[in-house]
């Protein structure tokens, strides 16, 4: 799949985060200090309706776990792990 493959999504996102409610990462554009001094997450996607490409995936689910240190989760040097949907295939995941 080429870098200018097109995509789209639809489905519902979660989030929860170490920081105290509510996390100021989205509203700040990542940019506001952690409330903890640090930032350890987990996302999840629910995918209802998605394409890349060719490439249909509908009806799949994905998480990102991972934690952000210092003080903005601007300031970069993420550590994240994937976890996939066993139903996707090669091509999807």
């Amino acid at each position: 799949m080429t870098s200018e493959a097109k995509w789209s999504v639809q489905g519902d996102y979660f989030e929860s985060c170490n920081c105290d409610y509510l996390c100021p990462c989205l509203p700040s554009g990542l940019s506001a200090p952690m409330t903890n001094g640090h930032c350890n997450f987990a996302f999840v996607f629910q995918v209802e309706q998605r394409n890349y490409g060719n490439v249909g995936l509908d009806g799949l689910n994905f998480a990102m776990v991972g934690r952000m240190p210092g003080d903005t989760a601007d300031a970069g040097n993420w550590s994240v792990g994937l976890i996939v949907d066993e139903r996707a295939g090669e091509e999807q995941q």
